[in-house]
């Protein structure tokens, strides 16, 4: 949730209907064209050996079958890391919708490059696993920690729509 900690974010994104079940970028639309959400790190944020969360929080609608994975990646879903998957297994989200609030805690130091961390959240009222990220390598500078995310549905449906009310970056 946003607060006075919170040094970039965006809000109330559009709905996108994601009429497939292959990993689709979440998007913005800008002056009238879709562009994969992007967050960066403003340069004067100095997060060398400190903690910081990135929160994705919204709805989605689906149908039969139709199960949700959430990823948040270091870098653009086409071309980052994958550092957290939430999956929930077996949990479908209804026609009528749910709801999700997901996040990584993460830590980076300019020394190594290593970006680490821990998430969890739910998915329609369903927990995801706490686990470790999966180690994003060589980000020297705070220029380098840029976050997008991804969503997957587990049937091509043409009601499956995810709606992205907080994408927000936050110290700890």
């Amino acid at each position: 949730m946003a607060n006075t900690n919170t040094a970039a974010a965006l809000y109330g994104l559009t709905a996108q209907t994601i009429n497939a079940n292959a990993e689709t970028a979440l998007t913005q639309v800008v002056n009238g064209t879709a562009t994969p959400i992007l967050l960066s790190v403003p340069a004067n944020w100095n997060l060398d050996g400190k903690q910081f969360k990135v929160h994705l929080i919204g709805k989605a609608t689906g149908g039969t079958s139709a199960t949700l994975i959430l990823k948040i990646y270091a870098g653009t879903v086409a071309a980052g890391t994958n550092i957290a998957a939430f999956t929930v297994s077996g949990s479908a989200i209804p026609a009528t919708g749910g709801n999700f609030a997901v996040d990584t805690t993460l830590s980076w130091d300019s020394t190594s490059g290593l970006l680490n961390g821990t998430h969890g959240g739910q998915i329609n009222n369903t927990l995801t696993t706490n686990a470790a990220n999966t180690q994003a390598t060589g980000i020297t500078s705070v220029s380098g920690l840029t976050f997008s995310a991804s969503a997957t549905f587990g049937a091509a449906l043409s009601t499956n729509t995810v709606t992205v009310s907080e994408f927000s970056l936050e110290q700890v």
